[in-house]
């Protein structure tokens, strides 16, 4: 046999590699798309975190209201909107529509999270979009075996707000979680 037909192992011929295959390509797509929705995903809640702290902030403006004409109340003093003073036909309905209205403490109002949202929402309803980010109103009713205790339940439009009202003030969130602000006589 000739040393032709015979093959030195040393001498065997290696292709090189390239540096950038498409393996590598296709990773780096994947890599991008990941950090594109990451970022994505980081906006989205961050918005949506500023916007129930927006909610927040209107609902303790609104608690800080409540409590100090609660006190006026309780002290028999006359309050700054009469549809919310201590008398009797007094309702619940027609004071938080006079706090809203034209020349209100809260006629700027408006819903922070929803553009078309309610302000205010008898309750957190994730079959009505339009309640997120609204601000919600529950009395406590005495419970029959412990006065002491209460019951909380959203307001009638015809409830009285001729006694005192013990309530608490709450914020419908994301994802239509509800978040305690206060809970106050009024």
């Amino acid at each position: 046999m000739s040393g032709e037909m015979q093959q030195n192992p040393d001498a065997v011929s290696e292709k090189p590699v390239p540096y950038f295959r498409l393996l590598d390509a296709i990773f780096l797509v994947i890599v991008v798309c990941v950090i594109v929705v990451v970022v994505q995903l980081g906006y989205t809640t961050y918005k949506e975190a500023s916007q129930t702290e927006a909610t927040k902030r209107n609902a303790e403006a609104i608690q800080k209201w409540l409590e100090e004409t609660g006190q006026a109340r309780a002290e028999g003093k006359p309050v700054a909107i009469e549809a919310c003073a201590k008398a009797a036909g007094k309702t619940w309905a027609a004071c938080l529509e006079a706090l809203t209205a034209a020349g209100g403490p809260f006629a700027d109002l408006k819903n922070v999270a929803e553009e078309d949202g309610l302000v205010f929402a008898k309750k957190c309803d994730r079959e009505q979009l339009n309640t997120h980010g609204a601000i919600l109103f529950e009395k406590g009713t005495p419970k029959i075996m412990d006065p002491s205790s209460y019951t909380f339940g959203g307001f009638e439009d015809g409830d009285s707000i001729e006694k005192d009202v013990q309530m608490k003030v709450l914020v419908c969130g994301r994802g239509f979680s509800v978040i305690k602000i206060a809970e106050l006589k009024f």
